[in-house]
């Protein structure tokens, strides 16, 4: 068994923000030391205008202003948690001497991913099952869960956005059956703090997920941070900011200001 080198921890860069806009996870903010330079996010390209109150170069203390650094206490610890959920997914099952082999389907992957979440759950999904939401409502109590779901019915979509006051936590933007095949974004994906993803060709339903646990579902886990934060920057956050439905949210620069939009 190959020993673990320390030195490999210096390569080791989380996402540390979020762009105030489109949500897509940053390692560092794209500052720029000039006054006349103003920072811009890579994936939406909104531009941050430099103020009296944050300079061009002090993007980073205003989305920690505005509440967009993801900082996760004993970040190598949850490391560790969320990388044996993938682990045991991957395997299939527990191994522990003092007991026999224990079944580990994904489900139990996903739930045990969701009650782990520190910061924020992003996902995208081409149907749900309504046990599904009742799992992810219970999330957003503790962290912020942002949705989008596609090919629904209008009980499922009624489901998601009535009721908010539930889970304030929880936002979703929804496409339905009705809307045009070609407007409908189709990929699964599911990020965990920025740290880990479930990928594949299985919606967001049980019948999916239990299929995946014999082969008849394409479900991945992804703990490779740097795929992660790719695979969410390619497949989030374009297709949050293209369903951006307030006004401020299709603005291409904002000012960066003590005060929330």
């Amino acid at each position: 068994m190959p020993g673990f080198d320390i030195g490999s921890l210096l390569n080791f860069e989380p996402a540390r923000y979020h762009c105030e806009r489109c949500f897509g996870l940053l390692k560092k903010t794209p500052t720029h030391f000039t006054s006349k330079t103003n920072p811009m996010c890579p994936i939406c390209e909104l531009t941050y205008i430099a103020t009296d109150t944050f300079s061009a170069s002090e993007m980073d203390k205003y989305l920690e202003h505005m509440g967009c650094a993801i900082q996760i206490e004993n970040i190598f610890e949850h490391c560790k948690n969320l990388a044996t959920i993938g682990l045991r997914v991957r395997s299939l099952e527990l191994t522990n001497e003092a007991h026999p082999p224990e079944t580990y389907p994904p489900l139990r992957g996903l739930f045990e991913a969701l009650n782990q979440a520190r910061q924020f759950v992003h996902f995208t999904s081409y149907g749900i099952s309504h046990q599904l939401i009742g799992a992810l409502k219970l999330a957003a109590q503790r962290v912020n869960v942002r949705a989008l779901i596609s090919g629904i019915d209008e009980p499922t979509k009624r489901k998601l956005e009535d009721f908010k006051e539930e889970a304030p936590r929880f936002t979703v933007r929804t496409f339905s059956a009705d809307n045009h095949w070609k407007e409908i974004p189709h990929q699964k994906l599911m990020v965990i703090d920025g740290l880990l993803a479930f990928k594949g060709s299985a919606n967001l339903t049980l019948n999916a997920w239990r299929k995946a646990a014999e082969g008849l579902e394409l479900l991945e886990v992804v703990s490779d941070v740097e795929e992660v934060i790719s695979l969410h920057n390619k497949y989030f956050s374009p297709i949050w900011i293209a369903s951006a439905t307030q006004d401020w949210e299709k603005e291409p620069a904002i000012e960066m200001h003590d005060y929330p939009w």
